[in-house]
């Protein structure tokens, strides 16, 4: 098939707990776990915030200036986003560590997934460009048939 592995995880990966995933935007309503009413949230909606991030980056003052949120709910609201996302740095072995099982797509050609260490990463945006009439559509058409068998694949499965 047209994918590879960059390596196994080891057995003391095994034996721990699995982690909680941490792409993707979390959604607003989740601060209702956290002691918030779904007026604060629709407040926050309102204003344009839809997920935790939006409100995690925001400065004090600008939360302050939502109608219906004080400046004790603004720190309350950054206090709770802060637990809830992984802010700050990420060391190069944690980004190493998240990236072992990352899953490659071959491309057809052994020298050009060579030139990208094994194929094209899937968590991640590789571009190719080129003047008109190069290889850059029949490398996106290749990718495209090779997605296509691996989503049907996983529906057998």
């Amino acid at each position: 098939m047209a994918l590879s592995q960059s390596s196994q995880p080891s057995q003391n990966e095994q034996d721990e707990e699995p982690e909680q995933p941490t792409s993707g935007p979390i959604p607003i309503a989740v601060l209702a776990e956290h002691g918030f009413s779904q007026s604060d949230i629709q407040k926050l909606i309102k204003a344009g915030n839809d997920t935790v991030e939006a409100i995690a980056y925001q400065p004090r003052k600008s939360l302050t200036a939502i109608k219906g949120i004080s400046e004790a709910k603004a720190d309350k609201l950054l206090t709770v986003c802060s637990t809830l996302l992984p802010l700050g740095f990420t060391t190069a072995a944690e980004v190493h560590n998240m990236r072992v099982g990352m899953v490659r797509i071959q491309t057809g050609s052994k020298n050009l997934d060579a030139l990208l260490g094994g194929g094209i990463d899937t968590q991640s945006i590789t571009e190719f460009f080129g003047e008109f009439r190069t290889v850059s559509l029949s490398l996106s058409s290749i990718l495209l048939q090779h997605f296509i068998e691996l989503i049907t694949l996983v529906e057998q499965s």
